[in-house]
């Protein structure tokens, strides 16, 4: 799994100019691997926490290209910069100078008026190519017994992803199987929330002072908990 390590640095690829303003070529096996992964030491929906770590490199990336190649820059300039959640994002990875070259870059577009009337956030466009594959990855994984038990057994999917992983199949048991288990971990989030609500937080256990955001993020995804 990718590290959240050295945030202030840019890693092995720092030195050497790359297309940091495209998605990283992940393999379908990879993509797999990395959902396993997640289940295994995640306690969130896998994809979410997948999207946080390939993103995390991503911005890991951008924050020494910006600085050092200025081709990185004006791609990010061309795209308009970022949305309102990866801006902040950016910032608190970013050292002070790098957001300010950044933003000094933007701002001159704006100044010159050379900003393009359509654009997308650079880090949202990537983050939907991996949704995409890793969506497909679970709905492959989700055939094999032991995994839907592990499965089962986890918070399991936002309902965002939910969504999205139910589109991606047409198979009825399967569909069934997402709904069932979906049912089961919210009422396994309710319990500990009630049990949580009767109780000083201090006598709780860890899984139900963990119910209240992860019962926030099972509704409404990553950003549930800000950036």
């Amino acid at each position: 799994m990718i590290s959240k390590t050295g945030c202030k640095n840019a890693g092995s690829n720092s030195g050497k100019e790359i297309n940091t303003t495209a998605p990283n070529s992940i393999g379908t096996e990879d993509y797999e691997g990395l959902i396993r992964e997640a289940i295994r030491t995640q306690l969130r929906c896998p994809i979410c926490g997948v999207l946080d770590d390939l993103e995390f490199e991503h911005l890991s990336q951008l924050q020494y290209q910006v600085l050092h190649h200025d081709s990185v820059s004006r791609s990010i300039v061309l795209s308009a910069g970022f949305c309102a959640f990866h801006f902040r994002r950016f910032r608190k990875i970013a050292t002070s100078q790098t957001s300010a070259r950044l933003l000094h870059d933007l701002c001159e577009a704006w100044a010159s008026n050379s900003l393009p009337s359509n654009s997308d956030c650079v880090l949202c466009s990537a983050n939907a190519h991996h949704e995409n594959f890793l969506v497909e990855a679970l709905v492959g994984l989700l055939r094999e017994d032991r995994f839907r038990q592990t499965f089962e057994e986890s918070i399991g999917l936002c309902l965002a992803h939910h969504r999205s992983v139910e589109s991606g199949t047409k198979n009825e048991k399967l569909i069934h199987f997402l709904r069932e288990t979906q049912q089961k971990q919210f009422k396994r989030l309710s319990d500990n929330l009630h049990t949580l609500g009767s109780k000083r937080f201090f006598d709780a256990s860890k899984q139900e002072r963990a119910a209240e955001p992860d019962a926030i993020e099972k509704f409404v995804g990553r950003k549930a908990l800000g950036a």
